[in-house]
């Protein structure tokens, strides 16, 4: 595939955030519209997306760690890995010339450098729409969000 072809990216960095996403991932997929995965590697998502039955990322930006966590509460490395990850989503994303809407989920750093490296802030020509997916309970009450 081309990608002329794409008009639609994902960028997801932790299998809770592909798991959110798989189910519109598959809905693409099923209707025959073409996304770019991205993944952002602070997880390794091939075996869930096997096990979704969506493709495996069209590209990693970093290397997936074996562990749980891959920055293990040091936020040097976080900070380091996430100066890199801004640049390197930019990058990607420039190469989608017919790219419409760039979407991510949930609270992750991987979701906080998706939309600072796609807002308008640094990227005052785009053409492409924003999309943040996010799931869960509202119970408005502030005392019992939950």
């Amino acid at each position: 595939m081309k990608l002329e072809d794409f008009s639609i990216a994902f960028v997801i960095g932790t299998r809770a955030e592909l798991i959110k996403c798989f189910p519109l991932m598959l809905e693409l997929k099923n209707n025959k519209i073409p996304y770019y995965f991205i993944s952002t590697g602070q997880h390794n998502l091939n075996e869930f997306s096997k096990q979704f039955g969506i493709k495996s990322p069209d590209i990693v930006l970093s290397l997936e760690s074996g562990k749980s966590s891959k920055f293990n509460s040091k936020i040097s490395k976080a900070l380091v890995w996430g100066v890199g990850i801004f640049f390197k989503i930019k990058r990607e994303l420039k190469k989608l010339p017919n790219l419409k809407y760039v979407i991510y989920h949930g609270d992750t750093m991987s979701t906080g450098l998706a939309s600072v490296s796609t807002s308008k802030m640094f990227n005052w020509f785009k053409k492409y729409k924003n999309v943040h997916l996010e799931a869960g309970l509202r119970s408005f009450n502030n005392k019992e969000p939950f």
